[in-house]
C-alpha cells in the first residue's frame, strides 16, 4: 500500500498512531537510528535526500491543510468501514488526527504531539516521557531510512496523481497494496521494539493500559492486512478509504490544468552528491572528538530545556560509538589524519557528523527556529 497510508502506527508504542499514516512521515528524517538498525552512513545520506526532496515538492504545492484534511477524511473513512469504534480504537483515530494536522516538516512539534498524548494517556513520569520521546523518534528515523526508496517512489506517484486531479486506478491500489509487505514488517518489528522496551519501566497499572491497546492494535492490523490483501486483488471502492464523495476520485472535479505547472515530478531522483567539507575550526565533521563541542554550543545557542538536552547526548553519544566502529573496521586500511578533511576516505564520517547536525535542528521547536533566524538576520 502507498506509502502515505501503509500500515504503521509505529510512531508510538501501541494504539499510537492509525493504519493511515499522512506523507508527514515522508517529509523530513530527523530522528535517530539505531545501530541495531544496520543503516550505514551512506544508505542515511541517500535516504535523507529521497524524502527531503519529496518534502520540497510537497511544499511547493501549498499549504499543509489541504493533505491534512484529505488524510484525515481518509482515517475516518477507514475506521468507519473497519468498524474500528472501541475506546482504544479511537482514541488511535485521535492521535492520528492530531499528528497530522502538524505540518511534517515541523517534526520535533509532531513527535511532541505524539509524546503528549501518550504520556497523559499512560501517565507516564517526566523520566519515562523523555525515554519514550526518544525511542518514537529513533524509530521513526530508522523505519523512514530502511524504508526511504519504497515510501518515496509511492508517495510521490500518490502526490502526483492527485495534484493533476487524477482518481486512483484500481492498478495503483493494487500495486501500492503489494509493495507493503516489507513496510508492515518493518512497523511491527518497530511497534514490538518500542512496547518492549517501554514496558520495563512501567507500573502494572500502566501496563494494563498499554496492553489493552496493543490488543487493538492488532485486531486493527488483522482488519487491514485482510483489506490489503483483497486491495491487491484489485478489490477497491473509495468509500474504503473515505473517499466516496471526494471530487477528484468522483470525477466531479478536474484539476489537471490548473495542477499541471505544479505536478512536473521529476519520475526518479539522481544521486546523492558526496558531502563536502565544511565547518573548518574547532568543529571538525571528520574528527568526532569534536563533536562534543558542537553539542555544547548547540545548547548554549538555541536553550535546549532539559528533554530536548537528554535527546541530543543520546544522538551524540550513539553517533560518536558508530564512528568508532567505522574506524574499528578500517584499522588494517591506510587512513590519513583526522585533520584531513576533506579526504574521501572520511565520507562516512563526515555524513555521520551531517546526520548529528540534522537531528539537533531536529529538536528544535518553531519558537527556538524563529530566535535562530532572528539572530542570523541582526534584529
Amino acid at each position: 500500500m502507498c506509502g502515505v497510508f501503509w500500515c504503521a502506527e509505529m510512531k508510538a508504542p501501541n494504539a499510537l498512531l492509525c493504519h493511515v499514516l499522512t506523507i508527514g512521515v515522508l517529509c523530513s528524517a530527523p530522528a535517530a537510528a539505531q545501530p541495531t538498525d544496520g543503516v550505514d552512513p551512506a544508505q542515511t545520506a541517500t535516504a535523507t535526500a529521497l524524502l527531503e526532496d519529496l518534502g520540497a515538492e510537497i511544499r511547493t504545492q501549498g499549504g499543509w491543510s489541504e493533505y491534512a484534511e484529505l488524510f484525515n477524511s481518509m482515517a475516518d473513512g477507514l475506521w468507519a468501514d473497519s468498524g474500528w469504534h472501541s475506546e482504544t480504537d479511537l482514541f488511535a483515530k485521535e492521535l492520528a488526527h492530531e499528528v497530522t494536522r502538524i505540518p511534517p516538516w515541523q517534526f520535533n512539534d509532531r513527535i511532541q504531539k505524539m509524546t503528549d498524548m501518550l504520556a497523559d494517556r499512560y501517565k507516564l513520569s517526566s523520566t519515562q516521557k523523555v525515554q519514550l520521546q526518544s525511542r518514537l523518534m529513533r524509530e521513526s528515523f530508522g523505519f523512514m531510512i530502511q524504508n526511504a526508496e519504497v515510501l518515496v517512489k509511492q508517495g510521490r506517484e500518490f502526490i502526483s496523481t492527485r495534484a493533476q486531479g487524477n482518481p486512483f486506478t484500481l492498478q495503483q491500489i493494487a500495486r501500492w497494496s503489494e509493495g507493503s509487505d516489507p513496510l508492515l514488517a518493518d512497523t511491527q518489528r518497530r511497534i514490538d521494539r518500542i512496547m518492549n522496551s517501554t514496558k520495563r519501566d512501567m507500573s502494572e497499572q500502566q501496563r494494563k493500559i498499554i496492553d489493552r491497546d496493543y490488543a487493538g492494535f492488532s485486531r486493527r492490523t488483522q482488519d487491514f492486512n485482510k483489506k490489503r490483501a483483497a486491495w491487491a486483488r484489485g478489490e477497491w471502492k473509495p468509500g474504503d478509504w473515505g473517499l466516496q464523495d471526494d471530487p477528484i476520485q468522483s470525477g466531479r472535479r478536474n484539476l489537471s490544468r490548473r495542477a499541471a505547472g505544479r505536478a512536473k515530478m521529476p519520475a526518479t531522483i539522481g544521486p546523492t552528491p558526496r558531502l563536502p567539507a565544511r565547518l573548518p575550526g574547532r568543529i571538525k565533521p571528520a574528527d568526532e572528538s569534536t563533536w562534543d563541542r558542537y553539542v555544547r554550543e548547540f545548547i548554549e545557542t538555541h536553550h535546549l530545556d532539559a528533554g530536548q538536552r537528554a535527546t541530543i547526548r543520546s544522538i551524540l553519544a550513539e553517533l560518536q560509538s558508530r564512528t568508532r566502529q567505522y574506524r574499528q573496521r578500517h584499522l588494517q586500511e591506510p587512513v590519513p589524519a583526522a585533520s584531513a578533511t576533506t579526504s574521501d576516505d572520511f565520507a562516512p564520517i563526515q555524513i555521520m557528523f551531517q546526520e548529528l547536525e540534522m537531528r539537533s535542528n531536529a529538536l528544535l521547536t518553531e519558537r527556538q527556529r524563529a530566535a535562530a533566524k532572528n539572530r542570523l538576520s541582526g534584529r
